[in-house]
């Protein structure tokens, strides 16, 4: 059984990945998959040093907004997990591989927005296997011309709640929102939106910035 993580990386945020890949080393050795979405030519260059490098098969999908299990499906591993550039891994990710549902064969954690009824799901942590169901049917919807308005977050909720398919929610420790305060279990923590994006300039300034001449 294979295991790694993959990473979706676009220019407008491969300032991240330095900072990103310092958290994930210091607690783990999973191989990695950087999922090329328009990267620099230096920021390709630094990848390929640390990882797989995978451009983005981009005519696969009809709309940007609906690309992401298309992205989950180029992983290069039996079981993935998926995290965005704006989480920060603290810990080892071994127990979120176990959390991979038996029959869905992956997972989510709830959005914390109380008032999205029914139940929403978090995009930024992933855990899957490659043979995933859901996954491949998630990726059928994203890719049909016929479904003219929704997005990718929309066709996932779609299919989990009008088919009725099980998967696991994550515990929060797997997916912390920062914002939510200081939790001495988190495993990843996740910086979310302008003021995440803004938080964590403030701390890549101390690293170096291997992507910049």
């Amino acid at each position: 059984m294979t295991r790694g993580i993959l990473i979706e990386c676009s220019r407008k945020e491969e300032w991240i990945l330095p900072w990103w890949w310092s958290k994930y080393t210091k607690f783990n050795r999973y191989p990695v998959a950087f999922i090329d979405v328009n990267l620099s030519l230096r920021a390709q260059v630094w990848c390929q040093a640390r990882g797989n490098w995978i451009p983005l098969n981009a005519s696969l999908s009809p709309a940007k907004n609906r690309y992401k299990p298309l992205v989950l499906s180029q992983t290069l591993f039996e079981e993935t997990i998926s995290i965005d550039l704006h989480c920060e891994v603290v810990a080892s990710l071994t127990p979120l591989f176990d959390k991979i549902h038996a029959h869905s064969k992956i997972g989510f954690s709830k959005s914390p927005s109380l008032a999205l009824k029914p139940i929403h799901y978090d995009l930024s942590v992933i855990p899957y296997h490659r043979d995933s169901p859901l996954l491949k049917r998630w990726g059928e919807l994203c890719t049909s011309s016929g479904i003219l308005k929704a997005d990718e977050s929309d066709l996932l909720h779609a299919i989990i709640h009008e088919e009725s398919v099980e998967i696991v929610e994550l515990p929060c420790k797997f997916n912390w929102k920062v914002q939510a305060g200081v939790n001495l279990e988190a495993i990843i923590l996740h910086w979310p939106g302008k003021w995440g994006r803004k938080v964590l300039k403030r701390e890549v300034l101390s690293y170096p910035f291997l992507l910049k001449s």
